[in-house]
């Protein structure tokens, strides 16, 4: 009745490759979740539990515990338990709610609540806020980010030696990437979305082709090959940071809730921000507001 995803299933050669369920309570928010990835596989079940003021408190695996949330009262991430580990991680901020530290990762965020320092890492911005480089002064990268006249994202370069290309050629959806080249392989990679905005397919210049199992957020879980044999499986915890990635390997761009994920920094870039999945919060204001 309200448009939300219930189920998804992706066939390859009549097999069921990718299945998922997903109920809602009445308040919109996903209770359950259940997957199956690939022909073989057992179901994973995974349930959420929120707060009297509807904060994310738990999730269930299989009906364990896996993770636990908890929040000041101003709603800020107070504690958290990372990746998979069962230790929660405490969250400090100052009195204008800027994240100043997680676990022993110390954060700095000048007045205007950009980011510019995580740990090792400093952040710059462009006159528009736009993020243009990182650098981490312990293990010595670089990344340097261009943007278009739109403010989107055109390429990413790395002094690892990492440059790729961004290209949105669907008029009707404008930020929507439909093409990524990489200068380093000299490879073209188109992407294909279905009716949600969801990365289902890609093909790269080479000839190959693969399907992409996205859940109800646009999240990649897996990925296959024409074939249907199964090349990389991601899974993420629930403010996005991967924890299991069983290809590190194949790259995709796309990352959680289909946004531009970059693995140095561990940012997903949504439009003109970027996101700390390390954090669970944006490196910057919401300056549209």
């Amino acid at each position: 009745a309200h448009g939300r995803i219930k189920e998804i299933q992706y066939e390859i050669f009549r097999s069921l490759m990718y299945w998922i369920t997903i109920q809602y309570d009445n308040m919109g928010r996903v209770t359950k979740r259940e997957i199956k990835i690939g022909p073989f596989a057992n179901t994973t079940k995974y349930s959420y539990e929120y707060d009297v003021d509807g904060q994310l408190q738990t999730v269930y695996l299989n009906e364990k515990i896996m993770w636990r949330y908890n929040y000041d009262l101003n709603g800020n991430l107070h504690l958290l338990n990372p990746s998979n580990s069962a230790r929660l991680t405490p969250l400090r901020y100052d009195l204008r709610d800027r994240i100043t530290r997680l676990g022993d990762v110390q954060y700095r965020l000048d007045e205007d609540g950009f980011l510019r320092q995580r740990g090792t890492e400093i952040f710059e911005y462009s006159s528009k806020g736009l993020l243009t480089r990182v650098y981490s002064k312990g293990s010595g990268w670089t990344v340097i980010y261009r943007y278009d006249g739109l403010g989107r994202r055109v390429s990413s370069k790395t002094s690892l030696g990492q440059h790729l290309q961004f290209f949105y050629a669907d008029l009707i959806y404008p930020t929507r990437i439909t093409h990524v080249y990489n200068h380093s392989s000299s490879e073209i990679t188109s992407l294909y979305y279905d009716l949600q905005g969801h990365l289902f397919a890609m093909e790269i210049s080479s000839g190959d082709e693969f399907y992409i199992a996205s859940d109800n957020t646009g999240t990649p879980l897996a990925v296959f090959s024409s074939n249907g044999l199964m090349l990389k499986q991601i899974q993420y915890t629930a403010y996005g940071e991967i924890y299991f990635d069983s290809n590190l390997d194949f790259q995709l761009v796309i990352g959680f809730h289909g946004g531009l994920y970059d693995p140095l920094t561990k940012l997903i870039h949504f439009g003109q921000r970027d996101y700390d999945i390390l954090a669970g919060r944006w490196t910057t204001p919401d300056i549209e507001i």
